[in-house]
């Protein structure tokens, strides 16, 4: 019978490996059935992990925070988080890939609803980790990446460059039906292969990892990031809500914040990250 204990960390196998990101943050969503829970118990390095996330879910409990009905998107109300990790079908049970969070209210609340989240009842923004898994791609790889911002190709929105980019290091090929789909839903006169394209001149030094599962390794070290961050928040007074691949916080801890997300960063990567208000 698992406990609670058991339950601060959950490994899981991937049926369909290019999903996983998504079911990650929700694994008891409605897609559920890709994912396959695996015993971790004797894996290495589990119970620093339990460890790291118990201290974090006890400062979360203490924390004074606001939550409003809204936030909870019909769920029940939870601070509580767990760590998810994935591994394939080939693979021996390990904790490297993946690492999302779930659970807490806030990580599956709207964009709109989070506005509505207080900390010792002041009004909260988000610091968040610009382009996160292509600028900790560049650093594992050792090259410099292009100057501005990773995201910005010409003649394409923003937002379908990053779904792309993301879903092309999460194992889709780029004539996968995800893919099209969100071009499409873009723009019906364009082709893929010409978004492809454009992203691979913007980005020459990731085209050989497009196609390629390495994105639950970067997911891996985002969280890593994420969660020293928010250690090093609370040494300075800070409660920070971990979201993804950015930290909910107080408005008036924002440049303290900002400073312990790219010290994270460099402590993890050797480089501080592009952190900036959402």
């Amino acid at each position: 019978m698992a406990t609670a204990e058991d339950d601060l960390v959950v490994l899981w196998k991937a049926r369909s490996p290019p999903h996983f990101c998504r079911l990650l943050t929700d694994p008891s969503g409605p897609e559920s059935h890709l994912l396959c829970r695996v015993d971790h118990t004797a894996v290495d390095g589990v119970e620093a992990i339990q460890r790291q996330i118990r201290r974090i879910n006890l400062l979360f409990a203490k924390a004074s925070l606001g939550l409003s009905e809204s936030t909870y998107d019909d769920r029940p109300p939870s601070r509580r988080v767990q760590r998810n990790f994935v591994m394939f079908p080939e693979q021996r049970p390990r904790l490297d890939l993946g690492g999302r969070l779930s659970g807490a209210s806030w990580l599956t609340a709207s964009q709109e609803k989070l506005k509505s989240i207080t900390i010792n009842g002041g009004s909260t923004t988000k610091l968040d980790y610009r382009c996160t898994h292509a600028a900790i791609l560049y650093a594992k790889i050792g090259k410099e990446p292009p100057g501005g911002d990773l995201y910005d190709v010409a003649g394409l929105e923003r937002h379908v460059v990053k779904r792309v980019l993301n879903d092309l290091l999460f194992g889709m090929s780029a004539s996968s039906t995800a893919i099209v789909r969100i071009i499409e839903e873009y723009d019906p006169n364009l082709k893929t292969a010409g978004v492809v394209s454009s992203i691979e001149k913007k980005h020459p030094l990731l085209t050989p990892y497009f196609g390629s599962t390495i994105g639950p390794s970067l997911m891996f070290i985002a969280t890593e990031i994420i969660l020293q961050a928010v250690e090093a928040m609370h040494l300075r007074g800070i409660v920070g809500l971990p979201r993804h691949d950015s930290i909910i916080l107080a408005e008036r801890y924002v440049d303290p914040g900002r400073i312990e997300m790219m010290r994270a960063a460099q402590r993890v990567l050797g480089l501080p990250l592009s952190v900036s208000v959402k």
